[in-house]
């Protein structure tokens, strides 16, 4: 923003190198007598004298990437940008390729009723941090082991019917790493050095018009918004009948917080005819990533049945060994099986290795009552494993959500 001298007129000495019809356009201006939308085509780029405005006499100052008055009438922002103008490329780390010796990981945990502190009136997860280490020779196969540093209690006192903070998936956004409870539908900013969380959302069921919380289990950032998911099939009532498709919604969260509700129903009955889980079968999803580089969709269903309609229960019976790849319209959809399938687990989340446009990192979990083991791998979009075994053990409590730090 231009501020003038004591003669009202804004920016005297630049006039002399403007035409006279921009000259004139600028001295009625100053006095307050006219506003012109094409003021700025008129100038040349000469008459920015601070390289971002025009300065006026009497010691004036130019304030970058400000809107000018003069008079008390606005003048068009371009006005204040000479062509001659520093500009600077924003660059989006997820579009580059690159190799690091070591990535930095965080995994958080979902322990279901457990999570409720036995003694305090307080709810609680896990957050595990660690390292992909990549062990190979420069002109070598890509090889990894998993190092594990330390481990933060994750506390909070908000609960949804005496349920919280089961944690079924974990984002790095804008800096920020956001969780998502499965129960409470309450999104958490942790700070993955205290372990402090701090409640950022409360997502509501279905189209968002929906007294339940939603039932987030997957999420991935996809250009400059969080797409957060759920399991994708329908629920049954008592009777057998088809209840509700919330599960088939998925929330748009952007940068400010605003919330949008886009009815996935479509991607999802295309994808489980690419499948064969259409009914009586069912596909459940809990781990789905948005691959950047090539513009696709990876996903690993947690679990899958061609012949039996979902009732709750029968999903730790049918765990899922697919890798699915599609475009970003889901038009070409690929599903292959992948190698070293225990029936004992199912998958849980897959995020892409930063600066890698092909290799990705898979959890995935077993639960046997109160018993909870969590495996890491990981592979390429072929199925080919780069962890030797090819999954490691991560711990004895059921991590569901991941996202490199």
């Amino acid at each position: 923003m231009c501020s003038c001298g004591t003669s009202g007129l804004l920016g005297v000495t630049s006039v002399a190198r403007m035409t006279t019809r921009a000259a004139m356009l600028v001295l009625l201006a100053g006095k307050g007598l006219v506003t012109s939308p094409h003021m700025a085509a008129a100038t040349t780029p000469e008459a920015s004298t601070c390289g971002l405005g025009l300065s006026g006499e009497g010691g004036g100052s130019c304030n970058a990437g400000g809107v000018g008055t003069a008079g008390g009438q606005h003048f068009p922002s371009s006005l204040y940008y000479a062509e001659t103008a520093t500009r600077t490329m924003k660059t989006r780390s997820e579009l580059l390729t690159y190799i690091e010796s070591e990535y930095a990981f965080g995994v958080v945990a979902d322990l279901d009723l457990m999570s409720r502190d036995p003694q305090e009136f307080v709810w609680r997860s896990w957050l595990k941090k660690g390292r992909i280490i990549r062990v190979n020779g420069r002109m070598e196969r890509e090889r990894f082991v998993l190092a594990w540093d330390e481990e933060l209690e994750l506390r909070s006192s908000t609960a949804t019917r005496n349920r919280s903070m089961e944690l079924s998936e974990l984002v790095l956004y804008n800096r920020l790493l956001i969780a998502f409870c499965d129960y409470s539908g309450i999104a958490y900013k942790i700070d993955p050095e205290t372990g402090k969380t701090f409640q950022r959302w409360a997502i509501a069921d279905g189209n968002g018009n929906e007294p339940k919380p939603f039932k987030g289990e997957w999420a991935t950032v996809k250009g400059d918004t969080i797409w957060l998911g759920s399991i994708g099939f329908e629920w049954y009532g008592p009777s057998g009948d088809v209840l509700h498709r919330n599960a088939e919604w998925v929330k748009l969260i952007d940068a400010n917080g605003g919330i949008r509700n886009l009815n996935w129903h479509p991607v999802y009955q295309t994808i489980r005819s690419v499948t064969n889980t259409t009914l009586p079968g069912f596909l459940w999803h809990e781990a789905v990533e948005w691959e950047p580089v090539h513009r696709l969709w990876v996903m690993l269903p947690r679990f899958a049945s061609s012949t039996e309609r979902y009732s709750p229960g029968i999903e730790h019976d049918n765990t899922a060994d697919l890798l699915i790849v599609a475009d970003e319209g889901f038009t070409d959809i690929k599903a292959m099986r992948l190698e070293h399938h225990d029936p004992r687990f199912g998958f849980t989340s897959v995020k892409r290795i930063p600066g890698s446009p092909h290799l990705f990192m898979v959890l995935r979990v077993h639960e046997d009552g109160q018993k909870h083991r969590t495996q890491a791998a990981i592979i390429d979009l072929h199925g080919v494993f780069y962890t030797e075994p090819p999954y490691v053990e991560v711990g004895d409590r059921k991590f569901e959500g991941l996202a490199f730090l």
